[in-house]
């Protein structure tokens, strides 16, 4: 069965493999330097890929104890020419076994939304080819790259109206902040005016008291 273009292995410059000869082939022609970008401080895309799109686990666990181009190498030969005497276990041909591929390792909840496990080396090939060493765009990593520009814009979006959120979230609150608002705008009318009353009772008072002195 053909795996699906989403679950290959992307090299750099643009090449990809569905099995391990292809992965093989592709290995042989790497350089030193396009070799370690998915083999390095502890990480190993292949053994990652063979382990969770092949399904094949011996092979994969001798790759992870693979630290150099020859010694991977040395794994995917000795994998072909099992495959070939048909001393191999379930996966060793290379091809993906039943009808769908399903990201479920041991523990994992059931239903539960899991990342394909070659996520990153997709991510790092596409990282590769924004700075001009790619001639690959990775369709997965491209719309990763999107979702994070989308949620990093509704982000941004949302910090400029919080208040208007909190309001619409809550009407009961933001009624109750306009009745205190317009209670304390009343309680200052009051104030004055009884503030102008005050000063107005005390000229008027001077003005009568003014007159009865004044009168004979």
């Amino acid at each position: 069965m053909m795996i699906p273009d989403d679950q290959k292995f992307y090299f750099r410059h643009g090449k990809t493999a569905a099995s391990l000869e292809e992965l093989l082939q592709i290995i042989e022609g790497l350089d030193e330097h396009d070799f370690v970008h998915h083999v390095h401080e502890g990480r190993n895309d292949f053994a990652n890929w063979v382990r969770h799109v092949l399904r094949n686990e011996d092979v994969a666990r001798q790759l992870e104890q693979a630290h150099s181009k020859e010694q991977v190498l040395s794994v995917l030969r000795e994998a072909r020419g099992n495959a070939g005497s048909g001393q191999g276990g379930e996966g060793d041909q290379g091809t993906v076994a039943g009808e769908e591929v399903v990201f479920e390792p041991e523990g994992s909840p059931e239903g539960e939304s899991l990342q394909s496990p070659f996520q990153d080396s997709a991510e790092r090939a596409h990282q590769v080819e924004e700075q001009g060493d790619q001639g690959l765009r990775v369709p997965y990593a491209s719309q990763e790259e999107d979702l994070v520009q989308d949620a990093s814009l509704k982000e941004t979006k949302g910090n400029g109206g919080n208040d208007q959120a909190r309001g619409a979230a809550d009407p009961h609150a933001s009624a109750a902040k306009k009745d205190t608002k317009k209670k304390v705008k009343l309680w200052l009318a009051l104030c004055l005016l009884f503030l102008i009353g005050v000063g107005l009772g005390a000229v008027i008072g001077w003005y009568v008291t003014g007159v009865v002195r004044c009168t004979p």
